[in-house]
């Protein structure tokens, strides 16, 4: 019982989070395809795509806009500094981003814009750590006004198959060796 309530407290939590990071993003909006991400520990990146709309009524074509991910909590052992980011807009992609680093992009003349952000792990970091990604995007109106969209999405690192196959094809040896065993004493 008390499991299941703490499960529920954090899936409100995990919910609010989230509406709150997209309800923060205006006029601008930032909506990822995916808010929860499973990533895997060997650095296979894993990608979500962030539609964005609601630009100013100052909005003009062409505009340059600056975005960058951010990891801001890792939880279990894991680190702030554990994952990458490469961002792509058209046919235009970043590097691989530490966390935090901007990257800049030209929207098109439609008003919105799709933009893939692709996330790794690196190094090895630990298994079951969840970790909260800030996406932020701004661009200049010109007169120093500045229009901001963001939203928050989630991620938790998971192990390779061969973490989970490795010991469970030990235990199913074991299982067979001794009831094997077992048989041939009787």
């Amino acid at each position: 019982m008390k499991k299941t309530k703490i499960i529920a407290i954090l899936t409100a939590f995990v919910i609010l989070t989230a509406m709150t990071g997209i309800a923060a993003a205006a006029p601008e909006s930032i909506v990822p395809d995916s808010y929860y991400n499973n990533l895997p520990n060997d650095g296979t990146p894993v990608s979500v795509q962030l539609t964005m709309t609601g630009f100013d009524s100052a909005w003009t074509a062409n505009t340059i806009h600056t975005i960058s991910a951010a990891t801001t909590t890792a939880t279990a052992g894991g680190s702030l500094n554990d994952l990458e980011y490469r961002f792509t807009h058209g046919s235009d992609s970043s590097a691989w981003l530490t966390t935090g680093t901007p990257w800049q992009w030209t929207d098109g003349a439609t008003g919105t814009e799709v933009v893939t952000l692709d996330i790794r792990t690196t190094g090895n970091p630990p298994v079951d750590v969840d970790y909260n990604i800030y996406i932020y995007d701004t661009y200049d109106l010109g007169a120093g006004e500045v229009d901001v969209g963001s939203c928050t999405i989630f991620g938790n690192s998971i192990p390779e198959f061969a973490t989970i196959a490795i010991p469970a094809v030990a235990i199913l040896g074991l299982f067979l060796f001794f009831n094997h065993r077992k048989r041939k004493e009787k």
